[in-house]
């Protein structure tokens, strides 16, 4: 059977994504705050690092359950649902490691 963008819900979907256990989490290089105040979504903790403008990385910290992590024991996977609204599927990268991440200094008041 086909795909048929007809026979997906976008509202159900979002709904879906509210129910998420697994959260993200703030960390110290933390410069923007991804769906902040959007009742349907979970905030997004995350670092846009504008010293690679081609490919304008972003990075967010997700902490698992203790449930989550024993699924992930049993089982070996972690799924990954990405919301392109249509446009194209960007490249992405799943990792256990803290990559490195720049924070500009911040700018001292005078």
């Amino acid at each position: 059977m086909g795909y048929s963008k007809n026979k997906i819900k976008p509202r159900l979907f979002i709904s879906i994504l509210k129910i998420n256990t697994m959260k993200s989490k703030r960390f110290d290089e933390v410069n923007i705050e991804v769906a902040k105040n959007q009742p349907q979504y979970e905030t997004i903790f995350a670092n846009i690092d504008y010293s690679q403008p081609m490919t304008l990385p972003v990075t967010a910290c997700f902490e698992l359950t203790e449930a989550e992590i024993e699924d992930i024991k049993r089982d070996g996977v972690l799924w990954l649902t990405q919301l392109t609204f249509g446009r194209n599927y960007m490249p992405i990268l799943l990792s256990t490691i803290k990559p490195k991440m720049f924070v500009p200094p911040l700018k001292s008041e005078e």
